[in-house]
């Protein structure tokens, strides 16, 4: 699947509720130069039992910024415990990074 990522193609990026941590290389390579990468997803630490429960699709406590590491971090924040649940402020963590060429 990492071969259908072209590189410096695209200005923005944005991944909701997804999580493939083998893509991270392929999504960054695909970012052209100031690119904007928008990424939010479940965390393993989480108030409810809201799915998914597989800890393959759920992120460990400060993952994001391993995976995207390359990336310069514009906003990181992780709502596992803290937020408004009813308007899905938790059980997740958030993502933007630019990419700096």
């Amino acid at each position: 699947m990492t071969e259908s990522f072209t590189k410096c193609s695209f200005d923005v990026i944005v991944v909701s509720r997804f999580l493939d941590r083998t893509l991270s290389d392929a999504i960054i390579g695909a970012l052209k130069a100031d690119g904007l990468l928008f990424y939010q997803t479940f965390t393993q630490e989480k108030v409810s039992q809201q799915r998914p429960n597989n800890p393959d699709y759920l992120l460990g406590c400060g993952e994001l910024l391993e995976l995207f590491s390359p990336l310069r971090v514009v906003f990181y924040r992780e709502n596992a415990l803290i937020g408004e649940h009813h308007r899905g402020l938790r059980n997740e963590a958030r993502f933007v990074g630019q990419e700096r060429k």
